[in-house]
């Protein structure tokens, strides 16, 4: 009995505690038991939720009509789209930042609009915009109505068109009216021919080489990947001077020497080469033959060029 007198024993303070807080208890049950003594139904205007809550639904249901108008359910991506572009009548060749995105389109869309025109791009006709890559087909579509092309920047293009395919029939006029010797051109002027190239230039004077020189323009069908419609174009180019021609030292050559020649054979060239080591130098056509055996036809094409000195 003595401990419990001693922790019911407050001091002052504790005691004031206490004292405070029965008074807040004591209040909270008043205001719970008699609501009335503090809030007045006369204070609240309950007579008016009705009218909020139905201007409320209204606003709700008018929202939805207008968002369910532009939505078209059988193609949600044009409906969302649609949505999301807002567009005007515009001019897209310079047109600022902030107009591209008044019509709503996205930043990475504008910058490559940009990029685009600070590359030197020109939107001459409403199909151009379909050149920048991050614009759908969807979005110019919707886009498309809206776009304003000046008549004369269309103009412009048309007639740069024109210069240009002006320049092309005259640059084609001045490389047909050129005629080089097949035998003594170099690689740079049968670069710059019509429908020759840097790949052919190569391949023509290989086989020059590997010849010894052109005797008629048709040998030029002979060189590796040259068609039918390549040689149509390219043969009234030429001229053809056989006196440029070097002939094949067949009594001085190397077997290998000898074989690269495109008229070669192998058997022809081993019995050449076995023929100078027995007997001594080849001195005519007629021992080249015999060499060959009975099909002497075969090498008719590479009488022009031997030398038997």
């Amino acid at each position: 009995m003595q401990a419990f007198k001693q922790r019911m024993n407050f001091s002052r303070r504790e005691q004031y505690a206490i004292i405070f807080l029965m008074m807040i208890m004591f209040i909270l049950l008043v205001i719970n038991i008699f609501p009335g003594i503090i809030i007045s139904d006369k204070n609240f205007p309950f007579h008016n939720l009705d009218s909020i809550s139905a201007n409320r639904s209204s606003i709700i249901k008018e929202k939805f009509n207008t968002y369910e108008e532009k939505f078209d359910i059988s193609n949600p991506e044009k409906a969302a789209l649609a949505a999301k572009l807002t567009p005007f009548p515009f001019n897209p060749n310079k047109l600022p930042a902030d107009d591209w995105r008044r019509i709503g389109l996205n930043d990475k869309q504008i910058q490559n609009i940009l990029n685009f025109e600070k590359k030197g791009g020109k939107f001459s006709r409403k199909s151009d915009l379909q050149k920048i890559y991050s614009i759908s087909l969807a979005e110019y579509k919707i886009l498309e109505p809206f776009i304003e092309i000046p008549e004369k920047t269309q103009y412009a293009e048309k007639r740069n068109y024109a210069n240009r395919d002006t320049s092309n029939a005259d640059k084609e006029k001045r490389y047909t009216q050129l005629v080089f010797e097949l035998n003594s051109i170099d690689s740079l002027q049968l670069i710059e021919m019509q429908h020759v190239g840097p790949w052919f230039a190569h391949r023509i004077l290989q086989y020059r080489r590997s010849l010894g020189g052109f005797l008629h323009k048709e040998q030029l069908r002979e060189v590796y990947g040259m068609d039918s419609i390549r040689y149509n174009q390219i043969v009234n180019q030429f001229t053809i001077d056989s006196s440029k021609i070097q002939l094949l030292a067949i009594n001085r050559r190397t077997f290998k020497e000898l074989i690269r020649h495109p008229y070669m054979n192998y058997n022809l060239v081993k019995s050449l080469v076995n023929k100078r080591e027995r007997q001594g130098f080849v001195g005519s056509w007629n021992e080249v033959v015999s060499l060959n055996g009975k099909d002497s036809t075969s090498i008719m094409h590479l009488k022009p060029y031997l030398g038997y000195n």
